[in-house]
């Protein structure tokens, strides 16, 4: 891979996360098509933001408001930005009514 474009596609699919960061860097390494490549960086990180939601529903549901916050967080990082079911599923009511939920929902990867 160019080198150029192999920095711009670490680019597109890195997370703050060096844990994620290695997953992506290894289904790389494993996939020598980069169209491929890309595709399954792209579906590790989008069933990690499915999981970390899940994940902050049941910490939402155990009354962990702070682990549901920092799993939302890792949700939205990774690709999560459904404001309209954050907004009206009942599990995160309580949360919603948080300083933290309204900073994560005024962010700029929520629409």
């Amino acid at each position: 891979m160019v080198p150029k474009m192999k920095a711009q596609f670490y680019f597109a699919v890195a997370t703050n996360d060096d844990a994620r960061q290695a997953e992506v860097a290894k289904v790389i390494k494993e996939t020598p098509d980069f169209v491929a490549a890309f595709r399954a960086a792209v579906k590790v990180i989008a069933e990690r933001a499915r999981l970390d939601f899940c994940l902050a529903e049941l910490f939402a549901q155990a009354g962990m408001q702070d682990r549901a916050i920092e799993f939302l967080r890792k949700a939205i990082n990774e690709g999560f930005n459904d404001s309209k079911r954050l907004m009206q599923d009942p599990v995160f009511a309580n949360l919603r009514k948080t300083a933290e939920f309204a900073q994560l929902m005024s962010a700029e990867k929520m629409p």
